[in-house]
């Protein structure tokens, strides 16, 4: 995986190229890099661009996620546009918003929902088992994991596994 460019190192190509246009002019291509250099103006102002995107999409997730967690019932467009707005920024450095946190209680609310049908449908100790592991696992993942613990070299929850960045906040921090 490539690492995303810092603003240092986006300054530093930018300089760098500077310095290659003072280049003198010698009437022929005097090594191979021109090309590649020629193609530097372009690629830079991609990066600006993409930098604006990644800006503009951190706003839009971050107002998504406060409305779909203070509505009751957002809805699944909404809540699948913040999952993809989520997904577009996974590897963009961003403050902590609402994001996991609505997420999270649509998949408690999913959990919740199954749980009811299994306990409407089935009968039998089996079945109340299955229910009763749906809304403790809906607990969980509305209100994180009680004994969370990062793995910091894997980046996960110890507990359940969850990506760090994407587990609700545990209870009690």
């Amino acid at each position: 995986m490539i690492d995303h460019l810092t603003d240092q190192q986006l300054t530093d190509i930018e300089a760098r190229w500077a310095a290659y246009q003072q280049h003198a002019p010698t009437g022929f291509a005097c090594c191979s890099a021109h090309p590649v250099a020629d193609a530097v103006p372009v690629l830079l102002a991609e990066i600006r661009r993409l930098r604006e995107l990644e800006s503009a999409a951190l706003h839009a997730r971050k107002a998504l996620a406060a409305l779909c967690y203070d509505l009751d019932d957002p809805g699944s467009d909404a809540l699948g546009a913040l999952y993809l707005l989520s997904q577009a920024t996974l590897g963009v450095d961003a403050p902590r918003d609402d994001t996991v946190l609505a997420l999270a209680r649509r998949e408690a609310q999913v959990m919740r929902r199954c749980a009811e049908f299994v306990r409407d449908t089935y009968g039998g100790d089996e079945t109340a088992d299955a229910a009763d592991t749906l809304d403790r696992d809906a607990n969980v993942h509305e209100r994180g994991c009680r004994d969370f613990v990062a793995v910091p070299q894997a980046g996960t929850c110890g507990r359940c596994g969850r990506p760090v960045d994407r587990h609700p906040v545990p209870v009690g921090s």
